[in-house]
C-alpha cells in the first residue's frame, strides 16, 4: 500500500506494512555488489489517518 503524503520534501517513497508507515531509501551496496534499501519508519497509517512521529517531523524541520 502506497501513502499519500502532500510534502515536496519527501523525494523517495512512503510505504506502509501492517500499519505502519516508512520512507524506503534504495541504494547501491559496493561490498555485496546489489542493490539494497533501508527504511526509516515515519508513523502509524490505519487506512484513513496518518499520525506521524518524531523522526517525520525531524526530517520536516531538517528540510
Amino acid at each position: 500500500m502506497e501513502l499519500k503524503i502532500n510534502e515536496p520534501w519527501i523525494t523517495s517513497k512512503v510505504r506502509c506494512q501492517n500499519g505502519y508507515a516508512y520512507i524506503d531509501k534504495p541504494f547501491w551496496n559496493a561490498e555485496k555488489q546489489c542493490a539494497d534499501h533501508k527504511r526509516e519508519y515515519i508513523g502509524k497509517y490505519d487506512g484513513k489517518v496518518f499520525t506521524p512521529n518524531k523522526t517525520y517531523h525531524r526530517l520536516k524541520s531538517e528540510y
